[in-house]
């Protein structure tokens, strides 16, 4: 797998107060990124 360049890569702060959790539930789902080659689950 190729690294990846941190200087593309975007981010933001969490507003959130309050912790909480996302939940993705599906058979399977699997792709590849197509910037860095590396698996997307």
């Amino acid at each position: 797998m190729r690294p990846i360049a941190e200087e593309i890569l975007e981010f933001f702060d969490n507003p959130g107060a309050e912790p909480y959790v996302i939940e993705h539930r599906h058979e399977e789902f699997t792709s590849v990124c197509p910037m860095t080659g590396h698996p997307d689950f």
